[in-house]
């Protein structure tokens, strides 16, 4: 069975998915204490309107898996939280607002290839007209449509 945080990374492809993550693990660590006659499924349901549709269903199958214990599900949300957050980012601009399986074909292709996970940090860019521009490390990497419109010279065709 695979650890919490190998089954949570199953939904963490950027920062922005991270940060909701957290956001929601709180949520759910401020819910295990309250109202101890409840289940923690039964605690999650209640407060559907307070996590993300996003994470809402993994915190659902999360309670149903022996997660009754409530300092396992703590130390383990808190131990997921720091691992989590020591993932390497790449910075990528994008001409366009990518799709979520855009998203994650992108990060998939970097797992395989890179053999490690890697949270995108995407930002929407229209100025790059195409193509992409990468920052990983303090490494740059200009892949943008506008860098070869820029290397061409207007009066060749004129």
């Amino acid at each position: 069975m695979k650890s919490l945080k190998e089954r949570v990374q199953d939904y963490i492809y950027t920062k922005e998915d991270l940060n909701l993550f957290i956001q929601d693990a709180e949520k759910i660590s401020d819910l295990v204490f309250k109202n101890p006659k409840l289940s923690l499924r039964e605690k999650i349901e209640k407060s559907k309107e307070k996590i993300s549709n996003k994470f809402y269903d993994f915190f659902l199958e999360l309670s149903q898996d022996g997660y009754s214990n409530k300092e396992k599900i703590l130390k383990e949300l808190e131990e997921t939280k720091e691992e989590l957050l020591k993932l390497p980012v790449l910075k990528i601009q994008l001409a366009f607002s990518p799709s979520p399986s855009f998203i994650k074909e992108i990060s998939d292709w970097l797992k395989r290839n890179l053999k490690k996970k890697v949270l995108l940090d995407v930002e929407v860019n229209p100025v790059i007209v195409g193509g992409a521009i990468l920052e990983y490390r303090g490494r740059y990497l200009d892949l943008s449509l506008k860098k070869e419109i820029e290397k061409l010279n207007i009066k060749d065709f004129i």
